[in-house]
């Protein structure tokens, strides 16, 4: 958002023919939101700029704006403002105003639990494999309480991990494969970190798949003497079937 874009900007097509008026005056979402006493909602507000910031307050604090050559625009009843942010420590973030501040209420937000997790990943996506969603969403979480970890993962990386395992054949190779792709940039290690990215994520993946369950297929396999288990370097071991 900008200043203008939050209010709203003249149309100079509209402008040329019948000069600065309500008719060539295109309403932002601020001010639609306002005229309608409606909510708006403002994703990730600690994004924005102090100028942008500032625009809120006289809407806020006394439920009106000024539009340059339009006048005043008072909010109707019902007018709110609802809006998220991101902790401070993440980047591109800033701090918002005192006053700002003052005229919001804080509603803190933490993550899903597992299954509600798992769930939001299988509507996304479409992966009704409820043994691999287990997984996904396992690995997720522990990215959230590995020691070397400063930012977890969020269900961002787990309904995009589930994309990537709609195509495969869903064995641990192919799980950590997605993983590769999934979570550097969905994750962030701690400046003393003795492991750099890729083997945090072995050993989360390790450590998730020692506590799966056996899958039935994989029992199946294991309980026929004809097949052979290499060793850790060369397994293909499927647990998502």
């Amino acid at each position: 958002y900008t200043e203008q874009k939050l209010t709203g900007w003249f149309d100079p097509p509209i402008v040329m023919q019948k000069g600065y008026s309500e008719e060539s005056f295109i309403s932002g979402p601020l001010t639609q939101s306002m005229n309608a006493g409606g909510i708006l909602f403002i994703n990730e507000l600690n994004r924005l700029n102090e100028g942008v910031q500032n625009v809120l307050l006289p809407a806020m604090d006394e439920g009106k704006i000024e539009i340059p050559r339009i006048g005043t625009v008072y909010a109707k009843e019902g007018f709110l403002i609802i809006a998220t942010q991101n902790p401070r420590e993440f980047i591109a973030t800033s701090s918002l105003s005192e006053a700002l501040s003052d005229r919001f209420e804080l509603l803190p937000l933490t993550y899903q639990d597992e299954e509600e997790e798992r769930s939001i990943v299988e509507t996304r996506t479409g992966l009704h494999d409820e043994h691999a969603t287990r997984i996904i969403t396992a690995i997720i979480r522990e990215t959230r309480v590995h020691p070397f970890v400063r930012r977890g993962a969020s269900i961002r990386a787990a309904t995009s991990m589930a994309t990537i395992m709609s195509f495969t054949e869903r064995d641990i190779e192919d799980f950590r494969n997605a993983a590769y792709l999934s979570l550097p940039t969905r994750m962030e290690l701690r400046e003393d970190s003795k492991k750099n990215v890729y083997e945090v994520i072995d050993e989360i993946i390790d450590k998730v798949v020692s506590r799966t369950p056996v899958s039935e297929r994989e029992k199946e396999e294991n309980s026929n003497p004809e097949d052979t288990t290499e060793g850790k370097a060369g397994e293909k071991k499927t647990i998502g079937i």
